[in-house]
């Protein structure tokens, strides 16, 4: 028997029409991904752009106190600049490496001071300044020099800051400020007792701290040594104090 003509058409178009459908399909796919990845890059462009329009952070500016410092700096120490981590001795951690400069009420006169380490340009030679505010200009009292141990990153001399309230060197069980005679005679009360006595100036204004090693800064101890002895400095009556604890 013969096949309807429009029956044999049916069989040949089907397998035809079969064959195209994944070719569309792909085409389709490509189009989506296409589509999408426009979509993604115009919204990476409009993220871009509203980073890029944000304002930059500015560095603040130095406060007026701060611009003074630099002044009197340039113009009475021109050799010395602050000193800063890299100066130290990579045997120091970074917690040990305390401060170059700090701002405090150091005299009580209800004006901000500093204290500062600098060290020369050239020389290499160690300095630390209270620097007192006195109207428009500053008093600078010299506390501490030393010279350079090497010519390279030697500074173990590290300073740090004891806040007003801080018991600071009165911490240590031997130290100059509270030395008592005829100590051995008394009772462990009275010793506590005037040892709180001796301390309470020192106690309740700010000062600062330095390390020095077994008594004279940078004499190349081990590292261990470093704070053997400390010294520290701090204004009593307007009158610069000092004293050492070594333990």
């Amino acid at each position: 028997m013969h096949t309807p003509l429009n029956l044999r058409l049916t069989t040949w178009v089907l397998p035809l029409n079969g064959l195209n459908r994944p070719m569309r399909q792909r085409r389709d796919k490509q189009k989506r991904k296409t589509a999408h990845r426009q979509i993604l890059n115009m919204c990476c462009g409009m993220l871009l752009s509203s980073l890029l329009s944000l304002p930059t952070q500015a560095k603040p500016p130095l406060q007026p106190l701060e611009k003074e410092l630099a002044v009197f700096l340039q113009n009475n120490l021109p050799a010395y600049r602050l000193a800063n981590p890299e100066d130290y001795l990579p045997a120091l951690s970074e917690s040990d490496r305390g401060v170059t400069l700090i701002r405090a009420d150091f005299d009580q006169d209800g004006l901000s001071d500093y204290a500062v380490l600098l060290l020369h340009r050239q020389t290499r030679e160690a300095r630390i300044y209270f620097l007192l505010r006195r109207k428009t200009s500053f008093q600078a009292d010299l506390l501490l020099s030393w010279p350079a141990l090497t010519p390279g990153p030697a500074l173990q001399t590290p300073m740090f800051f004891k806040k007003a309230g801080e018991a600071g060197l009165t911490a240590r069980d031997y130290n100059e400020l509270q030395e008592i005679p005829n100590w051995e005679k008394l009772s462990n009360q009275e010793r506590m007792r005037l040892r709180k006595a001796k301390a309470a100036d020192y106690v309740s204004v700010p000062a600062i701290r330095v390390w020095i090693g077994t008594g004279k800064p940078n004499r190349g101890e081990e590292e261990g040594a470093f704070d053997y002895c400390e010294r520290t400095w701090f204004y009593q009556a307007g009158q610069l104090k000092a004293f050492i604890a070594c333990d």
